[in-house]
């Protein structure tokens, strides 16, 4: 009959404590792992709230410029309202303006323009932005100039000939430039998109 050995171990060989430290590591390595798990995942969700509040004041923006489009579809247009002053800037809800050079800036960074008393609000309502959407439309055919307070003139500008290859040119072309302005959920994501119409 062999001869069997037997190697036995205790735990009083190691030193106290050895286990409960290897714990306490393998525990803080374990957090460190779900904490920068957890950062990770919020900045994620952080982009895309983001990158949605972003769409959606683009697709804002971009209602109210076609908005802008179909009413300069219709029959009659107007009227484009002047400034009569370079302190005193023209605002009016109908949102309708000759572009003016009085204040060295467009007329779509006027001051209170994106409020009711200086911009038309879009009328179909859109789900999750934070303000409505609203544009302006002004008439390129002249511009205001003021050369000092309360003396403005209306120059007249170049028309644009239109028309296409098949029919021709279309003397008397008026072109308009939409501006449009769209916010998203909250008030600091804004979009502001242009085109031009020649009807």
């Amino acid at each position: 009959m062999g001869k069997y050995t037997f190697i036995t171990s205790s735990l009083s060989t190691y030193p106290k404590g050895v286990v409960l430290v290897t714990a306490l590591i393998i525990l803080l390595l374990l957090t460190l792992i779900g904490v920068t798990a957890m950062q990770s995942t919020t900045l994620e969700e952080k982009m895309a709230g983001n990158l949605r509040n972003e769409h959606l004041a683009f697709q804002s923006a971009e209602a109210a410029l076609r908005a802008g489009e179909t009413y300069l579809q219709a029959a009659s247009v107007g009227p484009f309202n002047a400034d009569t002053s370079s302190t005193k800037l023209a605002l009016d809800q109908s949102g309708l303006y000759k572009p003016t050079l009085s204040p060295g800036s467009e007329r779509w960074c006027q001051t209170d323009i994106w409020t009711d008393a200086g911009s038309l609000a879009y009328s179909a309502t859109l789900a999750g932005g934070a303000a409505p959407p609203r544009y302006i439309i002004e008439d390129m055919s002249s511009y205001t100039k003021c050369t000092k307070a309360d003396t403005c003139a209306n120059v007249p500008l170049a028309t644009t000939p239109g028309g296409s290859r098949k029919f021709g040119t279309v003397p008397d072309t008026g072109r308009f430039r939409i501006t449009a302005r769209g916010v998203g959920s909250t008030p600091d994501a804004m979009v502001l998109l242009q085109s031009y119409y020649n009807r």
